[in-house]
């Protein structure tokens, strides 16, 4: 994901599955709640459920802790075990810039677990549990694999992508079959699978579709259905393009799905960098408002 950060995670009546923040999903894509996180810069973000259908976003609450510190995220993953998501926040996140954090995915509440600790520090990520292990994509210099210690917020580099791919994206899920995927190039270059053991991308799939300039952020699979975030521009020059994208993993065949827009405002959310998916469940468990109005991608 680019610097500025879109995160997200979906929640599905189905087991084991992941992306760009953990995805536990069924193997229909009508079945589930796409989760979204944004900030970039010095921006506090917020947590949101997105029609898949459509892009359009709902807030579910700002992200913030107990003190009311603020936080901007750019990567997310869905623990099915303690029923919340993991985070992690941005180089220039208002409070714990590059470190992991637990939300609530029912208020988006944050807690802090520690920081990263990688070197360069700024790190773009998107993030990935399978089993039991918390994965994140380095973008930059790193462009690697990475786990990452929940305990503390460690990281630890997995090995060299393989690819001499100095990455600028960092969408990264697996699917319910355990196979990880990573889109670390821009919209017109590869969807890789990824060794976990060795970090190296193999099995390289040409997209198609892609816009010329677009990186992908977040990738998110619900069900057998891969969603991604394609953004174009930076926190620094400013966002033109953020929008929530459907990518066919077999072919690469890349289609837009829409921009992410404020569901009742229709204003632009050009700063989403982040999805993912919650486990089965969850839905009833957390007790989230907007899941019924969610719309249903077929």
């Amino acid at each position: 994901m680019i610097r500025t950060n879109l995160s997200f995670w979906r929640m599905s009546a189905c087991s084991a599955s992941a992306a760009a923040l953990a995805c536990m999903g069924s193997s229909s894509a009508s079945a589930g709640i796409l989760y979204a996180a944004d900030g970039a810069l010095s921006t506090a973000g917020n947590l949101f459920t997105v029609d898949t259908a459509t892009g359009l976003t709902t807030v579910v609450g700002a992200l913030v802790d107990a003190a009311g510190a603020r936080y901007a995220i750019n990567g997310m993953a869905w623990d099915s075990a303690n029923q919340w998501l993991w985070g992690t926040t941005s180089g220039a996140s208002p409070t714990l810039a590059n470190g992991l954090v637990r939300i609530n995915p029912a208020t988006g509440q944050v807690t802090q677990v520690g920081l990263l600790g990688l070197t360069p520090p700024n790190f773009g990520a998107d993030l990935d549990l399978r089993g039991g292990t918390l994965y994140g994509w380095a973008e930059g210099s790193l462009s690697s694999l990475i786990t990452i210690n929940t305990a503390t917020g460690a990281a630890t580099v997995v090995g060299p992508n393989g690819q001499n791919l100095n990455t600028t994206g960092s969408g990264l899920a697996s699917n319910g079959q355990g196979t990880m995927f990573s889109a670390p190039d821009l919209a017109t270059g590869n969807l890789w699978q990824v060794n976990t053991a060795t970090g190296q991308l193999f099995g390289a799939t040409p997209f198609s579709g892609g816009s010329a300039t677009a990186r992908i952020g977040a990738l998110e699979f619900l069900g057998s259905s891969l969603f991604g975030v394609e953004l174009i521009g930076d926190g620094v020059s400013g966002i033109t393009s953020n929008q929530l994208i459907s990518i066919n993993p077999v072919t690469g065949a890349i289609s837009s799905i829409g921009q992410f827009r404020d569901a009742s405002t229709l204003q632009f959310n050009r700063y989403i960098d982040a999805i993912a998916v919650p486990a089965p469940g969850a839905i009833a468990m957390l007790g989230v408002a907007g899941i019924l109005g969610t719309r249903r991608r077929r």
